[in-house]
């Protein structure tokens, strides 16, 4: 793995003139404008990825731009970059709808209760130190694809809210679940 400082877009499209196809591709960015431009580069070069991963410096998580470049996506990670969203994490108000996305990973992230996940999800990670787990908690019933689940900092206060969890994850909701990983 390379990592490269690019101090304009003319370097950029330089560079992307050399890959066609990658596994991921990371940016970090102060505002959504700037990961926008980034993302139609690489849509401009006709850019093939697995993995988007958006490590926003504040709260812009660049999701509209990345729609729109790549509907298509079929993985995302999402981190925000730096310690103001360590302990209470990000607000996530809104969420595409992208139809063909598998694998999705939020470290960070407090999942608004409107926002919807796409049910093509195989696999979702979650990470969030500010306990909100129970907002996330009626989000998987809709995820019937699901597979892989993992729960970070997950913390159930009373026996109730641990069967509700149960029940969420029962095979009447998750069929295909198989793999459920907590810490």
């Amino acid at each position: 793995m390379k990592c490269y400082h690019i101090d304009n877009a003319d370097m950029l499209l330089t560079i992307l003139q050399h890959c066609h196809s990658v596994s991921s591709v990371k940016i970090w960015f102060w505002s959504s404008s700037f990961a926008g431009e980034v993302l139609k580069m690489l849509k401009q070069m006709n850019i093939k990825m697995r993995c988007l991963d958006l490590y926003p410096y504040r709260a812009e998580e660049a999701l509209d731009e990345a729609f729109a470049a790549f509907p298509d996506l079929t993985g995302m990670t999402m981190r925000p970059h730096g310690q103001d969203y360590f302990w209470s994490g990000l607000d996530l108000t809104s969420f595409p709808r992208f139809g063909k996305m598998d694998t999705l990973m939020l470290d960070g992230f407090n999942i608004h209760p409107d926002v919807f996940l796409p049910e093509s999800l195989t696999t979702l990670e979650w990470l969030n130190r500010s306990g909100h787990f129970l907002v996330v908690m009626p989000k998987l019933k809709s995820l019937v694809n699901l597979e892989y689940l993992m729960l970070g900092h997950a913390e159930f206060s009373n026996s109730e809210e641990f069967d509700a969890f149960l029940t969420t994850i029962s095979s009447e909701n998750l069929p295909r679940l198989q793999y459920l990983v907590s810490y």
